[in-house]
């Protein structure tokens, strides 16, 4: 549901901006729980923006990213982010992203790139661990190991 498609790819979180104050701002993650407890973040914690409209009013949040790309943040945009394990007490959202309105409902859309990339490893592992117990090396490894120890053990 909600809760799953939220949680995104790569442990990617996403969250509506609730509140601006300056250098800083707070999200209500979207994860379909009511209550939720807002998220902190700062504006230096925002390093890029998929989304292609750019709000210009008088509350937004001005963003400088690498490459001295401007961009602006205003109350209702959506973030995807990463949770700081600095302080697990209080949540912080860092790596933060502004993503098209909606992203969250579909992550592939959000962050393909590792998407790709992470469902490649895993088939790679997965099909490299399969013929690893096909080919019953471990039967080999412990029959060459049994071998070498009678061979130092000989006269």
């Amino acid at each position: 549901g909600a809760a799953a498609a939220a949680a995104g790819i790569s442990g990617r979180l996403f969250g509506k901006v609730v509140s601006l104050k300056g250098t800083f701002g707070f999200l209500q993650p979207i994860d379909g729980k009511d209550g939720t407890s807002d998220v902190f973040f700062r504006g230096s914690d925002v390093v890029g923006c998929r989304a292609s409209s750019n709000s210009s009013s008088e509350t937004a949040m001005p963003i400088t990213v690498a490459g001295g790309r401007v961009f602006h943040l205003d109350v209702g945009d959506e973030l995807s982010y990463v949770t700081s394990p600095a302080n697990p007490a209080k949540a912080m959202a860092v790596q933060c992203i502004k993503e098209e309105p909606g992203a969250w409902r579909d992550p592939a859309n959000s962050v393909v790139g590792e998407r790709k990339m992470d469902s490649l490893q895993v088939r790679d592992t997965l099909t490299r661990l399969q013929t690893f117990a096909e080919n019953s090396m471990v039967d080999e490894i412990l029959q060459e190991q049994a071998q070498y120890e009678m061979v130092l053990r000989s006269p």
